[in-house]
Parts: C-alpha cells; sequence; structure tokens
C-alpha cells in the first residue's frame, strides 16, 4: 500500500531550519533592473548516503563521474556519457504581497508560482537545485544566472566530454545537450537522436512527479512570506533525496499540472563545440542502430 507524506508548511520549514547552515543560510536576495527583489537559493544537493554531507556541486559531480558510472547510468538513461537532466518546474504560490511585484510571479497559465530548476541523476535524485526566481521568467535566464552555468562555464565540472540534457528552452553547449528544433526537415539521424535524447530527458519529469507526489504541499505552498518559499522548497529535495537514499519505495508519482510542457525554444546563435558533439551523437545513435 502506497503512503503519501502530507506534511504541514511549519514541518517542512523546521525541516530547512535543522539543515546545515549552507541551505539555509544561503538565501540571496537578488534585485531585478526594474528594482525588484526576488529570493533565490542555490544548493547542490546530497552526495552520498553514508556521510549525509552537503558538497560543493563541483565535488559532487565529480564524484559520478568515472568509466564505470558512466556505463551504469548510459545503460539506464540510453545516452553516452550523461550525468543528469535538467528542467524547470513551477511551484504555486498564493499571491505575493505588492512589495514583491507580484506581476513578475505570473507564470504561462496565468498562476502564481516559482521556478525551481533542477538536475538529476539516473536515481531520480537530485544533485544541483536553484529555486524562487519568478514564475514569469523564463527557463534560460535562470538557467543563465545559476551557479551552475556559471561554474560550469569557468571550471572543469563535465571532465572526460561529459554533459547533461536539457529540452529546447536551454541553450546548446558541449555540457548541455539540447534536442535538433524539429521544422519538418530533419534527417533520419537526427529524429533518432531527438527521440533517445526526449526518452533520457524524462528522469528529470520524473523526478518532479515523484518530488510533488511524496510532498504534496508542493503543490500550493500557502505562505505570505516569499522569503520562506526557497527553503521550503529546498527542504523538501533534501528529503526526496533522503527518501531514494534509504530505497524508501512507496513514493507516489504525482500527475500535476504544474509540471508544465516543455518552455518556448530559446533563440539564439548555435554553439559551435555543442553542435559538432550533437551531431557526432546523432550519427552515434544512427550507425549503432540506437533506439
Amino acid at each position: 500500500m502506497q503512503t503519501v507524506a502530507v506534511v504541514s508548511i511549519a514541518l517542512l520549514i523546521s525541516v530547512a531550519s535543522s539543515l546545515p547552515n549552507f541551505l539555509t543560510n544561503n538565501i540571496e536576495g537578488y534585485t531585478l533592473p526594474n528594482n525588484e527583489t526576488i529570493y533565490i537559493i542555490n544548493a547542490p544537493m546530497l552526495a552520498n548516503s553514508g556521510s549525509r554531507n552537503i558538497v560543493d556541486t563541483n565535488v559532487l559531480l565529480y564524484a559520478i563521474v568515472g568509466a564505470r558510472a558512466n556505463e551504469v547510468i548510459e545503460k539506464i538513461m540510453g545516452f553516452p556519457r550523461v550525468l543528469g537532466a535538467v528542467d524547470g518546474c513551477h511551484i504555486q504560490i498564493r499571491a505575493p504581497q505588492e512589495k514583491y511585484h507580484p506581476m513578475s510571479y505570473l507564470n504561462r497559465k496565468r498562476d502564481y508560482s516559482v521556478i525551481l530548476q533542477a538536475v538529476c541523476d539516473h536515481t531520480l535524485r537530485f544533485t544541483d537545485i536553484l529555486s524562487g526566481w519568478p514564475g514569469s521568467v523564463h527557463d534560460a535566464r535562470v538557467f543563465k544566472n545559476s551557479p551552475l552555468y556559471e561554474a560550469s562555464c569557468s571550471e572543469n565540472l563535465f571532465p572526460g566530454d561529459t554533459h547533461i540534457v536539457g529540452d529546447a528552452a536551454y541553450p546548446l553547449q558541449s555540457w548541455v545537450l539540447t534536442p535538433y528544433k524539429d521544422t519538418g526537415n530533419l534527417a533520419e539521424c537526427q529524429k533518432r537522436y531527438n527521440f533517445i535524447h526526449a526518452n533520457t530527458r524524462q528522469t528529470i519529469e520524473r523526478a518532479f512527479g515523484l518530488l510533488k507526489g511524496k510532498w504534496r504541499r508542493l503543490r500550493f505552498l500557502e505562505m505570505t512570506k516569499l522569503e520562506d518559499v526557497p527553503s521550503v522548497i529546498t527542504a523538501a529535495c533534501t528529503l526526496h533525496n533522503m527518501c531514494i537514499e534509504n530505497n524508501e519505495n512507496d513514493l507516489d508519482m504525482c500527475s500535476d499540472t504544474s509540471i508544465f510542457a516543455d518552455a518556448p525554444a530559446v533563440s539564439e546563435p548555435l554553439n559551435q563545440s555543442g553542435s559538432v558533439k550533437r551531431n557526432a551523437l546523432a550519427q552515434y545513435f544512427w550507425s549503432t542502430n540506437r533506439y
């Protein structure tokens, strides 16, 4: 019999406050050009169940790199040298007070929400999260303002030609592989690449489904203090990881409509190194008859 954890906001805040100071004290007030202030939190997640330590993103990504790890991930996810999948989902909130510029939090479905950007691995465990951006902001903008993007552009977070996968809302990079834009004239190898890419990327959608299925308060956060929202989301994500690490198999998948369809594709100049890598993978899938 499946069980579902329906917890109070107060309990999630309590969990957040009991986490290491890295989580609870890493909330940043971010001022946009229109002088609007938003509250975001970036938190690398638990590296392993043994130490229960919060680790630096750089350490975490290195921890799952290696020939054997990549073989396991490729077998499960179908994509060579992939370390995980990235996407964003919306956490619906009550209408913010005027001082928070509530119109900025109206998403495409005209609900008030904040965005949770996350990367997950093949076990559906979150390996990096960023939460708190207003619901009206495009996934690509959230991503390009994330510490993960900044660090990946300046540090060697993806050694051995490894990468993550994301939908068309994300910018193509050598370390973020996206699908080909389908305008009706894709080659067969490109179609096959897109098919395998989509199957691999489903892991992050399933992770969000498990998160909201287990912690159903995330379907609607009835909170008046917007500054507390990122901490609550982070607490739920951390508990989600602990459940997976403890092999809890009673997680209920959520079909919540706030897990949006893909955001509109990003329009920007094609990244050369990312394009070359994607083309090589498309040819590899075609030559090896991968599905």
